[in-house]
């Protein structure tokens, strides 16, 4: 045993040898044919990966499988690599019913379809195919500034009058989504198209930035859901954007000479321009108003009494003298002796407003007096009368006055 061992290892290694030397000797013809039979394998899988039949197999591969990282290697836009991402809508498009054997079907035949193009491009000695798309642009437009993503990527932002302009996008389906609204809620719209040209996307947003109109309280301080907003007024001109499905709710306030008075509270959100009233008679301003109103017709009859139109209080100097004279010609006769006896005042608030300069309104007086003649002192043919009167004031150096009246 131990001799064939021996032996055995004497013809590795002469075996060994032996290799060694042949190799040297035919090296020069050994090195050229194994290098021609590896360029010969080479070429045949490079040639067989590069006919169109291959190709095609691959692309019907990638569709059947839903292979968006093979597919995406087989497609350009516009001659830029895509990515898996990129190509899943056009993938889920063909995925679809029998979407992707009638693509297949048309590149075999016609060489185009849905707007991508078969095409080749030589690379050395070999073929290469690939797919071609022109892409497409889709224009996103929004009634107000709004984000806007496709298929859960942001892709930008639009602006009131100006829209988003997305190119070079792939054919296929998209889910289109446009917020709108931050500090007040958001509005959203979503809408899926499928793009197989340029297409136009419009979103009416369901909300709308506000305008506060024809408020003379233009210093007023503005308030939404109780918060004070730092804005007056005058500052609420397409102001933020409010939901219609949200609570959101504005009010104002507004200091009067009289004091502060808070506006009605008013839901935001489903009309553009508001318009939030504002009751500005307060206790303070119903005091001061039946206060000036009385003293007036009280000083009418001391005037009309004493025959004195400078008696009359609370009414400016140039309407003294028509007031007395108004009275007298159409109410009360002079040489009579009036006495006031009761009088009420009914403030019709809702009729006091601001110009924006001057506030006014009118209060409702029903007067009793008693009218006779004075007949050496003694009055005599005494009567009981009434008259109400619509009486319009305003506010003019910091008090009430009266700026004019008439019977009803």
């Amino acid at each position: 045993m131990r001799k064939y061992l021996i032996n055995f290892k004497n013809y590795i290694l002469h075996g060994k040898d032996i290799g060694i030397v042949v190799f040297k000797k035919y090296y020069k013809v050994i090195v050229p044919v194994i290098a021609i039979i590896l360029i010969s394998l080479i070429y045949v899988a490079q040639y067989s990966r590069s006919t169109e039949k291959y190709f095609l197999n691959s692309l019907e591969k990638s569709i059947a499988n839903n292979d968006v990282k093979k597919f995406s290697s087989l497609i350009t836009v516009n001659g830029k690599k895509v990515t898996s991402e990129e190509v899943k809508p056009l993938l889920d498009y063909l995925s679809r019913e029998k979407n992707g054997d009638a693509f297949i079907k048309n590149i075999k035949d016609n060489g185009k379809a849905l707007g991508i193009t078969l095409k080749n491009k030589k690379k050395l000695i070999f073929e290469g195919y690939y797919l071609e798309s022109e892409g497409f642009q889709i224009k996103i437009s929004t009634n107000y500034p709004s984000e806007i993503d496709i298929d859960s990527k942001d892709v930008g932002n639009t602006k009131s009058d100006e829209p988003l302009i997305i190119k070079d996008k792939l054919p296929g389906i998209y889910t289109i989504n446009a917020i709108a609204g931050d500090d007040y809620g958001k509005a959203k719209g979503s809408k899926e198209i499928s793009l197989f040209k340029d297409e136009s996307v419009d979103f009416e947003l369901q909300g709308n930035a506000i305008t506060i109109i024809n408020s003379p309280y233009q210093e007023g301080e503005v308030y939404i859901n109780n918060k004070d907003i730092n804005k007056t007024v005058k500052d609420i001109k397409n102001y933020s954007f409010f939901p219609i499905d949200e609570k959101n709710k504005l009010y104002f306030k507004f200091t009067f000479p009289w004091g502060e008075i808070q506006s009605e509270e008013i839901e935001v959100g489903k009309f553009p321009e508001i318009t939030p009233k504002i009751q500005m008679i307060n206790d303070k301003a119903e005091q001061d108003i039946t206060k000036n109103v009385t003293s007036f017709y009280e000083s009418v009859i001391n005037a009309l009494n004493k025959e004195d139109s400078n008696l009359i209080e609370n009414v400016s100097e140039d309407q003294k003298f028509l007031l007395y004279s108004d009275l007298t010609k159409k109410y009360f006769l002079l040489k009579n002796i009036y006495s006031m006896d009761k009088i009420d005042c009914e403030i019709e608030k809702d009729s006091f407003n601001f110009d924006g300069k001057v506030y006014s309104g009118n209060v409702k007086v029903k007067i009793e007096y008693s009218t006779g003649k004075d007949f050496i002192g003694i009055s005599i043919n005494k009567e009981k009368k009434e008259k109400t009167f619509m009486t319009t004031c305003e506010y003019k150096d910091n008090k009430w006055i009266i700026k004019s009246i008439n019977n009803i």
